[in-house]
């Protein structure tokens, strides 16, 4: 539908909904402004029903439940109660089962990356995420750990260590290269010292209402294809990523701009994208099952940092 129709709901137009960040009106449907990015706070759906958000301090993005637009009319027989009643209790044993299924469905490694070593996840107080400790010998890039990164910014196999601080990231997100420019300096500095296991979970969630441009899911796959050929230049790479978000680059124009300006020998697009869809996928499978809401997300041995402390002196205080 093309901007400046009315949305459409049971038939009736209804008003139209405009970013309040930059004036532009939004599609049914929309959870971020296609001209400027900004987080839609009451989603509209195609039939005219606000969907719910999930709000972060970050970027936000809905979790696609609907609320019921209305009441039912009262049945008028008794089968029709009947009938409703084993509805409404065959709708609340799956909302249980959910539930249940939600609570333990943190994939194993060989659930999201097949011929990985096991990793052991430890988990601590309720609210708090569990952490993967990779065994002695792990190597390779797992969802569950994410990508290592040591104190030069390449990518390295993950260790055990007192303090994991862990980055959720989207490369479409202009947070997330504000976080970059803010704190990119410290993660990599707490990445050189034993004490701190930093790792990088990249995912691409600002594709579903984005430009239309794939930004998300070209640079994860470059981010993930860089991190597993040439492990040295893996943050250089992102913070490259990052910076031309945006930009409208596509296709092979990214490679090449990768390749020039870092020095990498990345493939063409179409092989990097393809290599990498499975492995990116995990990494959006393993970001849901943490429950992740928003991005940039840290979590610093599992607890959401919530900037009240630079990043260096939060994660010095977890090491006490």
């Amino acid at each position: 539908m093309s901007l400046g129709t009315p949305i459409q709901a049971r038939g009736k137009a209804v008003a139209p909904v405009f970013c309040s960040a930059c004036g532009r009106q939004l599609d049914a449907g929309a959870r971020f402004c296609a001209g400027c990015g900004q987080a839609v706070v009451q989603p509209v759906a195609a039939n005219g029903a606000a969907r719910r958000v999930v709000t972060t301090n970050s970027v936000q993005y809905s979790d696609n439940r609907a609320p019921s637009i209305g009441q039912p009319a009262k049945p008028n027989n008794n089968f029709a109660k009947i009938a409703a009643a084993i509805a409404a209790l065959a709708m609340l044993g799956g909302v249980i089962a959910v539930a249940l299924h939600g609570r333990n469905d943190v994939p194993t490694p060989t659930e999201v990356a097949q011929g990985t070593p096991e990793v052991v996840v430890t988990n601590g107080p309720p609210n708090v995420r569990p952490i993967a400790i990779p065994e002695a010998g792990f190597t390779g890039i797992n969802p569950v750990v994410g990508v290592a990164l040591d104190g030069n910014g390449a990518a390295i196999p993950a260790h055990a260590a007192p303090v994991v601080i862990e980055l959720y990231s989207d490369f479409s997100c202009p947070y997330c290269r504000q976080f970059k420019t803010e704190y990119g300096d410290q993660l990599i500095q707490l990445a050189g010292d034993p004490n701190f296991s930093v790792r990088y979970h990249v995912v691409n969630f600002l594709d579903r209402s984005g430009d239309g441009s794939g930004w998300s899911t070209l640079a994860a796959s470059i981010f993930l294809q860089t991190a597993l050929t040439d492990p040295a230049h893996t943050w250089e790479v992102s913070e490259l990523l990052l910076d031309h978000q945006g930009d409208g680059l596509t296709g092979d124009a990214v490679v090449d701009l990768v390749n020039q300006q870092v020095g990498t020998n990345l493939p063409p697009m179409a092989t990097v994208v393809s290599e990498q869809n499975a492995l990116l996928g995990d990494f959006m499978v393993n970001a849901h099952n943490m429950v992740i809401e928003g991005v940039p997300t840290v979590l610093i041995n599992g607890v959401p940092w919530d900037r009240s402390e630079s990043l260096f002196d939060a994660a010095q205080r977890a090491l006490q």
